[in-house]
């Protein structure tokens, strides 16, 4: 699937150093891609598919490919990741992985991917560019260690003193002590597999690689990948904090017998990662200061160097002293799944990079004690810069830790009201919230594949040398935008005043302000009010009040939408809005957007292109409907009959009834505002705008949305199933004290929309038929034509008959919160759009009640093509409807054992599950905010 600028569906090669830290990191990434729609073909040694299965959350796109690993002299043949070996002998497998590279170019040949993601493979970069492959340098070691040890800046120091940052290192308290520097000096220079220094590994593998990418957030250190894009002159990337999703598998029962014994945040976890160094003195301090503790705990440690297990290590008498409060595991362990235990309330760590994440998303203290390399680096920014870790003390000459530091540093966090541990607590509590807040590392995954996809599509075209130019000379952004790409919108929308509408365009709003475009909403001054608790993103999304011009009709005087007036003055509210051309004309010229989104205003699109913006008319009716009723194949039919459906129209169920269609022919005749014809409104506006849009997702509507396409000649793109969010507000008092007196799934809810036009009798036959069901329910609607409030039609008798189990509500009313409180259990709706959409949604069984136009050909979609709903039955000749009939419809879908309700029920379910899926709405929205750029 091609996208104009860049938006391709991009194919990934994964190929990390054969250590679990390094593949579950990558892992995590490759889940973001996968989300996204991306495919991923992922390298791993054949033997740990295994461990990493249950970690795979989108095996569809993620796909391992096994990798037997060549033998090599000293290293032991089962040997597979660093979890199999000490750390002396991680130079073999390092040669091990080298060798693979006449295997990687025959994968690479075979699978013709976009881009190739490594680490220490530091050959990748040149086989890479020879096939035509774009190589990125994903590090799992964080930016300020690559920044301090690693940058060119280093090797022009005239003598290594690490003991100190490099010339123009970010302000820090990031430094080595003197035994850390001599240590990190030395290991540059150790020789880390096929006679190559882990220096100049590292060295060639960021230099050659198209670009650098960080599991890291700029927000922490952002600083630091500023100083290596100029250090390195090329692009850094920051993929965000690859928080880790909750595996599927679950944690073993031994451990969660275990730990399930101590109460909450009492237990002390002990992980020092894969290629912990220990020695035999310093494991036992470490097993011995977590004895000193009296805390119960739980260590996951690697033998030391030259023993074949921890048992054979442990001080004489440990195992006897800590029976039952305290384990010591030589094998792998379910960290992720071990830290979100309630009992653990202290973790030390060797702060590896995955570890850090893994440290700062849950709520433990921390306890720092790093091993090598990068994880000092990491201790220091996290106990320095963002205090909210110890670190264990060392002595100066030598680093050597005793057990009583190990004690005394988990103690310090532990205490419950010491101000060291208050302040950690405090910090940590801050970092884990940005790290966990809504839709952050959502963004930096759509922000990261943008640029991917624009380092793809513009090397391609630039080659690298230019487009290293114009990316560190400021015009990145702007030649990008000359092709349309990944351009940062500007939207103003211009809804039909109703309801309905207005909720529909905020919640696309929302779903667009989540990616960081910027939405100014026109709105009328007093419906503000009512819809400020569904902004979710108010510093992008403004709200434009805008005052409704008085119009002769227009009753009451201070109408402002649909819910305000009855149907038959709908025009006069449409004309209000039609006197506003010149106000939104001058808002337009002062905002200068992008797009603007509007749907009945058909003026809209002259006036967009005569100030140079793209207008999209955003359709809150389905592409069932306009396909059925309004397409030039319509306007070109002799004599209209909207009985059959027109010329081409996908196979479906979607008819009209003869009464239907006359009034449908009628409607469209209708005079909706300045005296223009509904019909002729909705054409005008779908032939002169930029392109369609539609709150609607391919696999319910596809067939539709492409015979709409060949009809209008025009691009038609979907929004997706924009699923309302959760409000920001709380249900009322009276509905949810009310409502929570019933049990659940018993109560019958009831909504028409704020354009409902029953009369007298039709609206005294709907409550009667509520009634007459027996259960509780709660009816939302409009007054009939002609009167001013429910109560005065209200049939006889029926407040005291229905009192305690029924109300009927005149106002609007909270429906989202209404339809998700778990005693409603059937919804009978009018087929609104966005009422469908909440229905499908929610649990309740469904009874379709349309009104008018749309509602009526959602209904069928829903009952004949979907079959997920019953519709009530009516009068073949005038569509008149009884009380009975309402009643028989509530009590079809609610038949706890009957065929039909079981149908529904079963439909609806799988349908409720496709909408909720993971990332299908994201997936939706990217792809129409690709579109939407491409259109620039």
């Amino acid at each position: 699937m091609e996208m104009k600028s860049g938006g391709k569906m991009m194919h990934i090669v994964m190929f990390p150093w054969f250590a679990m830290g390094h593949l579950t990191a990558f892992l995590h990434t490759a889940n973001k891609f996968a989300e996204r729609g991306h495919r991923v073909s992922f390298l791993i040694p054949s033997k740990t598919q295994s461990k990493l299965t249950s970690f795979n959350l989108h095996p569809s796109l993620i796909s391992f490919i096994l990798l037997e690993v060549p033998r090599v002299d000293g290293l032991p043949s089962h040997a597979q990741t660093t979890a199999d070996i000490p750390y002396p002998l991680y130079t073999h497998l390092m040669t091990a992985m080298d060798r693979t590279e006449p295997t990687i170019e025959s994968i690479l040949l075979d699978l013709k991917p976009d881009l190739v993601f490594y680490d220490f493979t530091h050959w990748l970069p040149t086989l890479a560019r020879r096939l035509g492959i774009k190589s990125i340098h994903y590090c799992i070691i964080s930016p300020a260690t690559i920044a301090y040890d690693m940058s060119p800046a280093r090797d022009q120091e005239s003598e290594l003193n690490l003991e100190l940052p490099p010339k123009g290192f970010p302000p820090s308290s990031v430094k080595l002590r003197s035994f850390e520097a001599k240590a990190g000096a030395a290991f540059r220079n150790i020789e880390y597999g096929s006679g190559v220094s882990f220096h100049d590994r590292m060295m060639i593998s960021l230099r050659d690689g198209d670009a650098l990418v960080f599991k890291a957030c700029r927000e922490m250190e952002g600083e630091f990948c500023d100083y290596l894009e100029k250090q390195f002159k090329k692009p850094v990337l920051a993929s965000g904090p690859v928080i880790p999703e909750t595996p599927t598998s679950t944690l073993d029962e031994k451990w969660d017998k275990w730990l399930g014994g101590f109460k909450k945040g009492s237990v002390v976890y002990c992980a020092l990662g894969s290629q912990s160094n220990l020695n035999k003195d310093q494991f036992q301090e470490l097993v011995l200061g977590l004895e000193l503790t009296g805390l119960p705990f739980l260590a996951a440690l690697k033998p030391p160097a030259g023993n074949n297990s921890v048992e054979e290590v442990l001080p004489e008498g440990f195992t006897d002293r800590v029976k039952g409060r305290g384990f010591v595991e030589g094998g792998w362990i379910q960290q992720q799944l071990i830290l979100s235990h309630p009992s653990i309330g202290c973790f030390v760590t060797h702060c590896g990079s995955g570890s850090i994440t893994e440290a700062l998303v849950n709520e433990c203290q921390i306890v720092l004690l790093p091993q090598i390399g990068d994880q000092i680096v990491n201790a220091r920014s996290l106990a320095g810069d963002l205090k909210a870790g110890v670190e264990v003390e060392r002595r100066e000459e030598d680093c050597w830790f005793t057990k009583e530091s190990i004690c005394n540093a988990v103690k310090l966090v532990m205490e419950e009201n010491g101000e060291v541990a208050n302040e950690v607590r405090l910090n940590h509590d801050k970092w884990r919230k940005l790290l966990l807040k809504d839709n952050l590392e959502s963004s930096y995954t759509d922000e990261f594949i943008n640029k991917l996809q624009d380092i793809i599509a513009t090397i391609s075209l630039l080659g690298n040398s230019f487009y290293w130019s114009i990316w560190f000379c400021g015009q990145f952004k702007e030649i990008m935008a000359m092709n349309g790409g990944g351009k940062m919108l500007h939207i103003v929308m211009y809804p039909w005043f109703a309801m309905g509408h207005l909720t529909a365009f905020l919640h696309a709003s929302n779903k667009l302000a989540a990616k960081g475009h910027r939405v100014s909403f026109i709105i009328p001054t007093k419906t503000q009010s009512k819809l400020s608790s569904f902004n979710l993103h108010p510093s992008l999304i403004s709200f434009i009040p805008l005052d409704v011009p008085r119009v002769e009709g227009l009753i009451p005087s201070d109408a402002e939408t649909t819910a305000d007036v009855p149907f038959p003055l709908h025009t006069h509210l449409m004309t209000a809005m039609d006197c506003t051309e010149n106000t939104v004309e001058s808002i337009l010229r002062d905002l200068k957007p992008d797009f603007i989104f509007f749907d009945f205003t058909h003026w809209i699109p002259a006036m967009a292109r005569r100030l140079g913006i793209k207008s999209i008319h955003y359709c809150i009716i389905s592409p069932a409907t306009i396909a059925y009723t309004t397409t030039p194949e319509r306007d070109q039919e002799s004599e209209l009959n909207l009985e059959h459906p027109p010329l081409g129209f996908p196979p479906s169920a979607v008819k009209l009834r003869s009464y239907e269609a006359k009034a449908n022919v009628s409607f469209r005749k209708k005079v909706l505002g300045s005296g223009v014809s509904f019909h002729n409104r909705m054409m005008t506006a779908l032939n002169e705008c930029d392109a369609m849009a539609f709150k609607a997702c391919r696999e319910m509507e596809g067939a539709f949305c492409d015979y709409l396409e060949r009809q209008f000649k025009k691009p038609v793109l979907l929004s997706g199933p924009v699923i309302p969010e959760t409000p920001t507000s709380t249900l009322d008092e009276k509905w949810q004290e009310w409502l929570g007196r019933f049990k659940k799934g018993s109560v019958v809810y009831c909504a028409l929309g704020s354009q409902s036009n029953l009369n007298k009798h039709q609206f005294q036959e709907l409550v009667l038929g509520l009634e007459l069901t027996g259960l509780p329910f709660l009816a939302a609607l409009k007054p009939p034509t002609g009167n001013s409030s429910v109560e005065e039609v209200l049939p006889e008798g029926f407040t005291d008959r229905a009192k305690g189990r029924g109300i009927v509500e005149g106002g609007w009313i909270q429906q989202q919160l209404i339809l998700s409180h778990p005693s409603i259990g059937c919804f009978v709706t009018h087929c609104g759009s966005g009422s469908i959409t909440e229905a499908l949604a929610n649990d309740c069984q469904i009874v379709l009640f349309p009104q008018i136009g749309d509602q009526i050909v959602n209904a069928r979609l829903m009952a004949g093509d979907l079959k997920v709903g019953v519709e009530v039955e009516r009068g073949d000749e005038d569509g008149s409807f009884t009380k009975q009939s309402i009643c028989n419809a509530v009590r079809l879908v609610m038949d706890e054992k009957g065929e039909v309700a079981n149908e529904v029920r079963l439909n609806h379910a799988k349908w409720k599950e496709f909408l909720l899926k993971d990332n299908l709405e994201s997936s939706y929205t990217d792809e129409f905010i690709t579109k939407l750029q491409g259109l620039l």
